[in-house]
């Protein structure tokens, strides 16, 4: 209720004196005044007194409409405590309903209210909590004050506490997978890095920053760039192009990449990598960033270079070794042959020198030289043609008639040596393809061999030939009943030989030969009393089942 005094002051009356002060009940009053009387119901009344005397009626009614005023202000008061009392407890649900807990305190931090969900969380009273700040429930509080004497002393605390908890466990537990993950990417044997979409360094992991020295804070990206200052400082000189291009062209079109090439060591040394790199895009196909990894492959690149030279070193060793086993071959071949010109050259001699000089015998012993001198020279020219891998001379033909021609040569060495050669060849045999010098060389290297492995035997000494068709081959076997073979796996290797003066070459030949024919050349029979050395050649392609 707003009370206001007016005092009003009134001229007096020519001729009349001082009025006399109004009155209401015995009630006298100075001066005239008025009531202002306000109120939610009753409005405004106004009631003015004046000096001049009223009557009693008048002033009853006056006192009625003062009590009806007072009357209303007092209804309207009741009613606002009321209204007050529903708002109150309608914030106070609000408050209980919340999903946060809601307190208040007093100045010193002890808690003055505390909401139901304060209480359920912690099961304890507002009096066994802790001061304000003190309690360690791992809550977060928000506090706030707008409470002051009026000389600024706070007289209270209205504050919030969230439970975050769960959401600390969460960051913990992602702080955990982050350090994880670092450690996972810096422990990974490899240089990993990675490029943003227009192909600007943006992270380097701890072993490729051990690896070059580089960390990438130092790569000055004023200029051309980061990229190109990261090349021109890690990247070999001659490599430097290539990788920018490489790059570039990847960031152009999208498409991964991989290439190697020299980089830098944090001593200086250059060494060989592997730089391989993948995209990755967002939902909408769009390049967020590039992840590559460098692998050293310097050993591997050494080892490589280490294996081209020692093929190289094979390959000149090789050719040596032909050339070695051309010589050989050459000198094991015509050795047979020259000797024969030289005894038929002292035979002529001898024949020219008689008296009478005996001209027939010593023509007949020229043509035998002139015939040596020949097969001399066609051996020579089949063992080059050998090494080289030619066939040009190679003709279709039947293997008997070469075993007949090689038996007639052999048999005066067969008589001398007191071995009879017993030949056993099939009807009808179908021809194969094959050069008649090279199988005459294969023949007598294999009957020869026979003969001299059955000189210490005293007894009957016989050499079998045989021959016949197996399938799609033509199959020659020579069996002797020698000593036999001690590591038949061996001896067909150059420089290897069972005889005390051998040259180890005769085999090899042989097998040489029988390979370039397409054939097969093995030995039968380790066992003291038998040996066989067996060969066989495909049959022409018409002529084949």
């Amino acid at each position: 209720m707003n009370m206001s005094f007016a005092q009003q002051t009134g001229a007096e009356s020519p001729g009349k004196g001082r009025r006399q002060q109004p009155t209401i009940k015995g009630l006298s009053f100075l001066e005239p005044f008025g009531f202002a009387l306000a109120g939610c119901s009753g409005g405004l009344v106004l009631i003015w007194l004046a000096n001049e005397p009223i009557s009693p009626l008048v002033g009853v009614a006056a006192v009625f409409v003062v009590v009806m005023s007072l009357g209303g202000i007092w209804f309207a008061r009741a009613r606002t405590k009321r209204s007050d009392g529903c708002k109150a407890e309608q914030a106070l649900r609000i408050v209980e309903s919340m999903p946060v807990f809601a307190w208040s305190a007093n100045p010193n931090g002890g808690f003055v209210y505390m909401s139901r969900g304060i209480r359920a969380f912690t099961g304890l009273p507002a009096k066994d909590l802790a001061p304000l700040g003190s309690d360690e429930f791992g809550l977060r509080h928000v506090a706030h004050s707008d409470r002051f004497e009026s000389d600024g002393r706070m007289t209270d605390w209205y504050g919030t506490t969230i439970d975050v908890d769960e959401e600390k466990k969460a960051e913990a537990e992602l702080r955990e997978r982050e350090q994880q993950l670092s450690r996972l990417v810096d422990s990974v044997p490899c240089l990993i890095w990675c490029l943003a979409p227009d192909g600007e360094p943006t992270y380097f992991n701890k072993r490729l920053v051990d690896y070059t020295g580089l960390p990438i804070e130092q790569l000055d990206p004023s200029g051309s760039g980061r990229l190109s200052a990261a090349v021109k400082a890690i990247i070999h000189p001659d490599d430097a192009i290539t990788v920018m291009n490489t790059v570039r062209r990847s960031i152009m079109t999208g498409e991964p990449f991989s290439l190697k090439h020299r980089l830098r060591r944090s001593d200086g040394v250059h060494r060989w990598v592997e730089a391989r790199a993948e995209p990755m895009r967002n939902t909408e196909g769009i390049i967020v960033l590039w992840y590559g990894v460098c692998l050293d492959i310097e050993d591997q690149v050494q080892a490589q270079e280490e294996l081209r030279r020692t093929q190289e070193t094979l390959a000149r060793a090789s050719q040596a070794a032909s050339l070695a086993e051309l010589s050989a071959s050459i000198a094991h071949e015509v050795n047979q042959p020259l000797a024969a010109i030289v005894a038929n050259s002292h035979a002529c001699q001898r024949w020219l020198t008689a008296d009478p000089p005996n001209i027939e015998r010593a023509r007949s012993t020229v043509g035998r030289i002139i015939r040596d001198s020949n097969a001399t020279a066609d051996v020579i020219s089949r063992i080059r043609a050998l090494f080289k891998q030619s066939t040009a001379a190679r003709r279709r033909a039947t293997l008997d008639v070469v075993v007949a021609e090689v038996q007639g040569c052999m048999a005066e060495s067969a008589r001398q040596n007191y071995v009879s050669i017993e030949t056993e060849i099939e009807a009808d045999l179908p021809p194969v393809i094959f050069d008649r010098v090279q199988i005459q060389q294969v023949l007598v290297n294999l009957i020869r061999n026979a003969i001299e492995a059955m000189e210490p035997i005293e007894s009957a000494k016989s050499l079998g030939i045989r021959v016949r068709r197996c399938g799609d081959v033509v199959q020659v076997e020579i069996r002797d009943h020698g000593p036999g073979v001690d590591y038949p796996d061996r001896i067909f290797e150059p420089f290897v030989t069972t005889k005390k003066n051998g040259m180890g070459m005769g085999l090899a030949i042989c097998r040489s030969i029988i390979e370039s024919h397409g054939g097969r050349l093995w030995v039968d029979g380790n066992q003291p009393g038998e040996t066989t050395f067996t060969f066989a050649l495909p049959v022409a392609a018409k002529y084949a089942e």
